[in-house]
């Protein structure tokens, strides 16, 4: 599709592994980190699901609302963004699903 000005969503649901207290605040400030790091990043949710019964093994959810679809493929490589993901996989389980849509 062609890019266009409008918003982007971008949202992960994630199976990760039981951390510590001091685990998830080193996870949860590097996702946090990303607003202030990364380029065409408007907004970062990211925490831990409390309807587990209906969450079908998912644990996690991350949101990242991002300028435009331009962000978005800026946000992939960004250092700070793969830094992040290298911090993440030590705790997956099993790959995210990821959905990314105009807002």
């Amino acid at each position: 599709l062609p890019y266009t000005s409008m918003p982007v969503e971008h949202v992960l649901f994630m199976k990760l592994r039981e951390m510590s207290g001091d685990e998830w605040k080193t996870l949860h400030d590097h996702a946090m980190n990303l607003k202030t790091q990364v380029p065409g990043v408007i907004e970062v949710h990211f925490g831990p699901t409390f309807t587990t019964a209906r969450a079908n093994g998912y644990t996690h959810g991350f949101r990242v609302l991002l300028q435009d679809r331009a962000s978005l493929e800026g946000y992939g490589p960004h250092a700070s963004h793969q830094t992040f993901v290298g911090v993440l996989n030590a705790f997956r389980i099993d790959p995210p699903v990821c959905l990314d849509w105009d807002v």
